[in-house]
């Protein structure tokens, strides 16, 4: 395992100088994305063995932060560029891309072993609920997109502090009101109605966050029993490489994009959301394939919940502090593709069952989309 480590960090290196050499904006793009891969993989680890050492609730936060941290930053480094547009695209990218991408790949792998596969029905309906509460937050800009710039921008501010306090009633829901309902058993498992109150004392809460188990994903080489000041130094070293590959992959998506002729639509909706996010993606695909439905629909739909009720509102912070404004006006298509994958992830995942065939109706539903995305010019 340990040449497994050194291949990694070749790779992460190698990426990180890519900026030295003369290759294909397109290879370019390609290469970094494999680097998001390996790091986002490396911070999921170290926030699955601080959550060992300070607790499920701390660490869900660490997995939930550092799920969405890849996002965060590819988009930072994208706001910093002068991106705004692309951004904004890949904010409701992120959210289409989770729900029906995302989701719909891990039904698909879940159901390939499974006639039907089951999970807690509670817990997707409270996430779909929010998710859709999210998106009208998200969406009501687009209403007034006949008024001045300067109006959308207030609007999109104002909003962008009621979804933090959504996302802040969120936790308080999970963590302190209802952790006995919002729970999963250890190992992924789901309690059922009736098993509730007999395993609330075992249960670690989810709602809200994206709360992933150590897997088996974790080789040898890593600390078997690493101390609190080891995990946070990974995470920072880890955080900050992400940081720097974020910074190649956003220099390589104008190029490429230019190279290929797609619009800034699709470049934000499609790429930069795919770039963030495929870490998620691979993970709610390794849980569905080892019997942990419930931690896909964490690492799916959670994650969701987070980049609406969180991301979005900080990004623009972020844009104001920068002076570079990103509003969350939103184009009608865009509004139609958030729309049409909120109900359709409800529709499937509201009798806590589905089997393959539903994934793969997701997932062309995705692909759908992402080709009407494609066609639209400028």
């Amino acid at each position: 395992m340990q040449v497994l480590q050194i291949l990694r960090w070749l790779v992460i290196s190698f990426t990180m100088s890519l900026s030295q050499y003369e290759i294909g904006p397109s290879v370019e793009f390609m290469v970094a994305l494999v680097g998001v891969f390996i790091v986002a993989d490396r911070l999921k680890t170290a926030a699955e063995d601080l959550s060992e050492k300070m607790g499920e609730k701390v660490g869900g936060l660490a997995l939930a932060f550092m799920g969405n941290l890849p996002e965060m930053l590819i988009s930072i480094s994208a706001l910093n560029k002068g991106m705004t547009g692309v951004v904004k695209a890949s904010i409701s990218g992120a959210i289409i891309g989770n729900l029906l991408l995302g989701l719909g790949s891990a039904i698909i792998a879940g159901g390939l072993k499974a006639d039907i596969i089951s999970f807690n029905k509670r817990i997707s309906r409270v996430h779909s609920s929010m998710v859709i509460l999210a998106c009208c937050g998200l969406l009501i800009p687009a209403v007034f997109h006949i008024s001045s710039d300067y109006e959308v921008e207030q609007l999109s501010l104002q909003i962008s502090f009621v979804l933090i306090a959504l996302y802040i009633f969120g936790l308080i829901f999970t963590f302190i009101t209802h952790s006995h309902l919002t729970c999963t058993k250890k190992h992924g498992k789901m309690p059922n109605t009736s098993e509730t109150q007999e395993n609330s004392e075992s249960c670690e809460p989810t709602i809200m966050v994206t709360v992933m188990t150590p897997t088996s994903s974790k080789d040898s080489s890593d600390h078997e029993d690493p101390s609190v000041k080891n995990c946070l130094f990974r995470l920072a070293i880890y955080s900050v490489t992400l940081g720097f590959i974020s910074e190649v992959l956003t220099d390589s998506l104008i190029p490429m994009s230019s190279q290929f002729g797609f619009s800034e639509i699709f470049t934000g909706v499609i790429l930069l959301a795919l770039g963030g996010n495929i870490g998620e993606y691979w993970n709610a695909i390794l849980f569905a394939r080892s019997g942990k439905m419930d931690l896909a629909i964490e690492s799916t739909m959670g994650s969701t919940t987070q980049i609406a009720l969180l991301v979005s509102p900080l990004l623009v912070f972020y844009s104001y502090i920068m002076q570079v404004p990103l509003n969350l006006n939103f184009s009608i298509y865009e509004v139609a593709g958030v729309v049409v994958a909120a109900c359709v992830t409800r529709t499937f995942t509201y009798d806590g069952e589905s089997h393959w065939l539903e994934g793969t109706m997701m997932v062309g539903v995705y692909i759908i989309l992402g080709l009407g995305f494609f066609h639209i010019s400028g």
